[in-house]
């Protein structure tokens, strides 16, 4: 049976994987820590205390991880549509009666010739989920009137793409190799330069 004493060793050494720290946190005295981080972990008590400790803070650890990427993942791949729509509707010579803005231009109207008015949709943000929720980034008002912030998708894939292992910041230079004759007729020396010199 473990001691309190103990027990807050184990829990303490798994914050920073230092003995003597610990041992010191956990209250005894720091002349004697290093000594007494020794003894403790060879103590099989103490140790399996501390495995399953560090298994248990693993399995939290993977969790927070496989959220973080599934953010990524709904952030990389949202359709800013979900959000934001530039949209063609008809002018009000298309029709003459009240409901022109909800219905599609008239290809014959002479007054826009079929292109519409553009307008701008912005979805009500109570209703955002997924993908859109997370690129949305809130919005601004502007002198022009409303300005729609969303988060930078590409940082995310980035982001994705290296946890991924998808590409690698090292640029590795390999030197070629060199065959190296000696003409003079004395002695044929072959000597081979670069990474896999034989």
């Amino acid at each position: 049976m473990l001691s309190a004493k103990h027990r807050r060793f184990a829990e303490e050494y798994v914050v920073d994987l230092s003995g003597p720290k610990a041992a010191i946190r956990a209250g005894f005295s720091a002349r004697s820590a290093r000594q007494r981080a020794y003894r403790l972990l060879r103590n099989p008590e103490v140790t399996d205390l501390i495995n399953d400790l560090l298994r248990d803070r693993t399995k939290r650890v993977q969790a927070e991880a496989d959220q973080v990427v599934r953010e990524l993942m709904d952030l990389a791949f949202a359709d800013a549509r979900d959000v934001v729509e530039f949209i063609r509707v008809a002018c009000p010579a298309c029709y003459p009666d009240s409901e022109a803005a909800h219905r599609a231009p008239r290809e014959d109207c002479e007054e826009c010739f079929g292109e519409g008015l553009g307008s701008v949709e912005i979805r009500d943000t109570r209703t955002l989920v997924g993908g859109a929720r997370r690129l949305f980034d809130g919005v601004k008002q502007t002198k022009e009137g409303l300005e729609v912030k969303l988060r930078d998708r590409t940082k995310a894939l980035e982001l994705l793409g290296r946890h991924l292992g998808m590409w690698s910041d090292k640029l590795e230079l390999k030197r070629p190799k060199v065959m190296v004759k000696d003409w003079t007729g004395r002695k044929r020396v072959v000597r081979f330069t670069g990474e896999n010199d034989e």
